[in-house]
Parts: C-alpha cells; sequence; structure tokens
C-alpha cells in the first residue's frame, strides 16, 4: 500500500488502542482528565519508544530511515493495540525488535479500549506495587500507598490483580506446554499460545506473520 495509507492506519490503529472513556470527555471539551490520565502517558511512551526501539534495530534491512520507522511504527501500533495487521515480515528481523514485539503482545492497550492484552493500568499497577514492595523492605515503618492518576488504589485491587497475572501467566505456560507437543519450536509455541490469550493474531516463526495456524493439529487448534 501507499505509505500515506499506512501512516493513517497506523494513527488509528493506535488511537483505538486508548480508552474510550478519554474519548467521552473530549466529546464534552473536558481536556483536563484527558491530559492527566497516567494510562494515555504510558501507553504513548510505549509505543514511542517501541517504534524508536525497532526502528534503529531493522534500520539495516531498510533502504532509508523513512522506511524504517514507518514499517516499525505501523507493526507496533498493530500489535499493541492487537488488530494483528502486518505490512512488513518481523521474523526475519533481528531478536531485540522480536523480544519488543513479544512484549507489547503481553503489554496490550489500555483499559477500556478495543485492545486485548494484559493492558497498560495493569502493568503500572503491578510495576508501582512492585516499587512500594521494595521500599517497604528497606524501611519497615514505612507507609506507602499505590496511587493511580493521583488517586490511591485498593489494596483489594492490588491484591486481585497479582491472581489475575497468576492466571495470566500460568494460561500462558499451560498453551505452549499443549502446544509443544505438536512438535513445533519453543518460540512458536509460547508465541502462539500469547496471541491468542493476548488476541493480537500472528505469533513467531511457523506461525508468524507471513504464515498461519494451518500447520497445527486439530487438537492444538
Amino acid at each position: 500500500g501507499s505509505p500515506a495509507v499506512e501512516w493513517i492506519i497506523a494513527v488509528f490503529m493506535m488511537l483505538f488502542g486508548i480508552n474510550f472513556t478519554l474519548y467521552f470527555y473530549l466529546l464534552r471539551k473536558e481536556v483536563k482528565p484527558v491530559l492527566k490520565n497516567e494510562e494515555l502517558r504510558v501507553y504513548l511512551g510505549i509505543v514511542v519508544l517501541a517504534t524508536l526501539g525497532i526502528t534503529f534495530t531493522v534500520l539495516p534491512q531498510f533502504p532509508n530511515f523513512h522506511d524504517a520507522i514507518r514499517a516499525s511504527f505501523f507493526q507496533t501500533t498493530a500489535i499493541i493495540s492487537t488488530t494483528g495487521f502486518m505490512t512488513a515480515d518481523f521474523d526475519v528481523w533481528p531478536i531485540i525488535a522480536k523480544t519488543i514485539i513479544i512484549c507489547l503482545m503481553i503489554i496490550g492497550g489500555c483499559a477500556g479500549s478495543t485492545g486485548g492484552g494484559f493492558k497498560v493500568s495493569r502493568v503500572i499497577m503491578l510495576v508501582k506495587d512492585a516499587i512500594r514492595d521494595i521500599k517497604v523492605a528497606i524501611h519497615p515503618r514505612k507507609v506507602a500507598v499505590v496511587r493511580m492518576d493521583g488517586k490511591p488504589v485498593q489494596e483489594n485491587v492490588i491484591i486481585s490483580l497479582g491472581g489475575f497475572l497468576f492466571l495470566y501467566v500460568l494460561m500462558e505456560l499451560s498453551g505452549a506446554l499443549l502446544l509443544s507437543l505438536d512438535h513445533i519450536g519453543m518460540g512458536e509455541a509460547f508465541t502462539a499460545a500469547l496471541t491468542c490469550i493476548s488476541n493480537v493474531g500472528p505469533g513467531m516463526g511457523a506461525v508468524g506473520p507471513t504464515q498461519n495456524f494451518s500447520l497445527l493439529s486439530p487438537f492444538s487448534k
């Protein structure tokens, strides 16, 4: 397709990974809650960092910087928004670029968006909880509260997040283990299970962007 069309599709895929409540605020001309939204800032930050990280690792495979950044941005937004469209075969990209893509598969879009994955807000809260645990371990008398958008997060929410993470990891590992019975590679089994749990689309290798799931046995499907 034309470069302009690719850029437009990529931007809209990124927009659909944002919490739809923020669009409601914008329709009501309430800009403050949008600008103060922590999840939005982190989500956009991840998109920018992932795009730049992939661009500089795949640059030798493209004729110029513009083509490299366009392909990187398109693949980044397609994966993090779990839209699953592809314009490049990221299977032939360097390991670091593929690792970034796997991280994006896990993270997914924002809560309240059309995106799948673990969700950015959950990642933020788990990271903050881990930082809090380290602070409390160093200073046992310190009272630390996990905050989101400046508001304290209830402890039962943090506990349920831990349970959700455990289930997510358990399902991923169980799926990869069952798929490995089909005599496919470890990376393929892992990403095939991951792309289904996160509802992304393509995996890596035999289930990569230029392939499909047809080679898998009925049991695996």
